[in-house]
């Protein structure tokens, strides 16, 4: 995932602000808007390009999120609670476990 982030991404977005800084600006500022859309074109490609990768970092950030998420707890659980005596059990849920 680090050199998805790191190395994939870094490419397509160099190469879309190249192209910003390179060809659109001047062409924008020499009034060839003909050059300005095709470097446009270039742009964009060099974007979703970029995007691509994110989405796919994304993805894997969120499946490894998941795998280190603690599971919801399946069986009773023994507390020492003051309130209620010196020993109590509560299912997860109830309003003993909310205390946690």
């Amino acid at each position: 995932m680090r050199d998805m982030l790191v190395n994939q991404s870094a490419a397509p977005a160099a190469d879309f602000w190249r192209v910003i800084d390179q060809e659109i600006l001047p062409a924008v500022r020499s009034g060839d808007l003909d050059c300005a859309r095709q470097g446009l074109a270039r742009a964009d490609a060099a974007y979703e390009a970029h995007r691509a990768v994110i989405a796919k970092v994304v993805v894997m950030a969120n499946r490894d999120a998941q795998a280190v998420e603690r599971p919801p707890l399946t069986r009773p659980v023994w507390l020492s609670c003051c309130w209620a005596g010196p020993a109590c059990w509560c299912w997860p849920g109830s309003a003993a476990a909310s205390h946690l």
